[in-house]
């Protein structure tokens, strides 16, 4: 029996609590040599409200079909905001796919990522993260339940 995912639940920042203090603040390098945080003081904000961020979601997104053999409730979307409030789409993970096929898997996922990248590649600047009242680049993930009908 053929299904598709009909919504989007809700969206969530992990803010682990940081501390005002850049040596406390976990950060990696980006490709260019930017600093980019997992955390920090003030977390990045859409500049649309989540209303208008999930009827864009709802209204372009397009799913890869599932079915009862090979099916997943919930993605991450990794995305990098800058301090000039652009971003960069990165990695997007299927949490436990309730499927044995990885190469289905995969063919979801790299649908899925196109997709996501398209969408938000369409959306406007947010507001950055801060540290000390200083802007920074962040790494943002966001979780995307997904509805099934079967």
């Amino acid at each position: 029996m053929k299904t598709t995912a009909i919504v989007l639940s809700f969206f969530i920042s992990l803010n682990l609590g940081a501390q005002p203090n850049d040596t406390i603040h976990s950060f990696e390098l980006d490709s260019n040599g930017v600093k980019v945080y997992y955390t920090a003081d003030k977390m990045p904000a859409m500049s649309i409200s989540d209303e208008d961020f999930f009827d864009l979601l709802n209204s372009k997104m397009e799913w890869p079909e599932v079915d009862i053999n090979c099916w997943f409730d919930k993605v991450f979307f990794e995305i990098i905001i800058y301090p000039d409030g652009c971003f960069k789409t990165g990695s997007l993970i299927i949490a436990n796919p309730m499927c044995s096929d990885d190469e289905r898997i995969d063919k979801m996922k790299k649908e899925l990522k196109l997709n996501l990248d398209e969408i938000f590649n369409g959306m406007p600047k947010w507001i950055p993260a801060e540290i000390n009242s200083q802007k920074v680049a962040v790494k943002y993930v966001i979780p995307i339940h997904v509805h099934l009908e079967f």
